[in-house]
């Protein structure tokens, strides 16, 4: 595999709508997703939310199938807890396969909006 084929993927949010995501519009969760076509069984995917506004979260997971598509649960709370005009999140995911970091993603940049 090249060197292309191995960088990763910027992750993305299904409910932002070029770039810009709603809150108001959120319910429960909004849902970050990877796409990792180069992933083995078992490799660990942390994908990573920050915002502007203070807030952090994280979750890892493992990879089921390979290549893998894999969906992460996003509590609304972390887009929408300190909302403030002119507001950001980041989204980012890296891949650990055992012992080896893999590294990371783009990082991926939605405004937030009311």
């Amino acid at each position: 595999m090249t060197a292309q084929e191995k960088a990763l993927e910027a992750p993305f949010l299904k409910e932002a709508v070029e770039g810009v995501l709603y809150v108001d519009q959120l319910k429960e969760y909004a849902h970050g997703q990877v796409v990792i076509l180069s992933a083995s069984l078992e490799d660990k995917i942390t994908f990573k939310v920050w915002t502007t506004t203070g807030n952090n979260w994280s979750e890892t997971k493992s990879a089921e199938s390979a290549p893998s598509v894999m969906v992460f649960d996003i509590p609304a709370e972390i887009f929408t807890k300190n909302m403030q005009p002119g507001a950001g999140a980041n989204l980012q995911y890296s891949v650990k396969r055992g012992k080896q970091d893999l590294g990371e993603s783009p990082a991926t940049k939605i405004r937030l909006e009311k």
